[in-house]
């Protein structure tokens, strides 16, 4: 399991990584519910499951933590996705699994997906993988397709604007190790653009940060 509550050094330039184990995290969830925004509190209050409502106010904590009132200013635009209203310019992702909570923050589009291995993934490679990618899969092809899954999860988050086909509008290039540096590519319409993406992962869990790659 990653260690509970670290900065995890990226391997891309210009990103942070903090994972948070919320299983071991304690604060005050009245003090920090009146720190955030008054849309925030409201969406807080449709949460039903306690782990969730845990995980989701875990996420607030880290990013007063690290940016103060800034971190309590996270806000959602119409796709969903998190930003700063008053610092655009700061890309922002979240992710959570199996009590870990991932927050990638940088200067430029990206995305991130932190996921626990699951049987279920290799039983929809159809669904995602092109016949091209399903031909990259060599030796560790279940634990390949895992890390297909979760960049292009990583990609669609890194996109913002949803309505993307994970066969017909995101595409990977192979792993060649299995803890290091890829490519991704995002064709839809007009749009085009390359990605650097970065994955590891341990026993229980996957993760892959996904950044559009400086040069395109």
């Amino acid at each position: 399991m990653f260690v509970s509550l670290f900065n995890y050094i990226s391997k891309i330039d210009g990103l942070q990584l903090h994972l948070i184990d919320t299983s071991h995290l304690e604060f005050n969830r009245y003090k920090l519910l009146s720190q955030l925004r008054q849309k925030e509190v409201a969406y807080f209050h449709t949460i039903k499951h306690k782990a969730r409502q845990h995980e989701w106010l875990a996420v607030r904590h880290a990013l007063i933590q690290q940016l103060g009132d800034l971190g309590a200013s996270l806000a959602k635009d119409d796709c969903g996705k998190p930003y700063f209203p008053s610092r655009p310019d700061l890309e922002l992702s979240i992710s959570h699994s199996a009590g870990i909570v991932a927050i990638l923050l940088g200067d430029r589009p990206l995305g991130l997906d932190i996921q626990e291995l699951t049987p279920k993934v290799p039983l929809l490679k159809h669904k995602f993988m092109t016949p091209v990618e399903q031909s990259f899969l060599g030796e560790h092809s279940e634990l390949q397709q895992h890390f297909c899954w979760s960049t292009k999860e990583a990609l669609y988050k890194a996109y913002a604007k949803r309505k993307l086909d994970f066969r017909g509008h995101i595409f990977t290039q192979p792993f060649e190790d299995l803890s290091g540096i890829s490519k991704g590519f995002i064709r839809k319409d007009n749009f085009e653009r390359w990605y650097d993406i970065e994955f590891t992962y341990d026993d229980e869990l996957q993760m892959v940060l996904a950044c559009a790659a400086e040069c395109q």
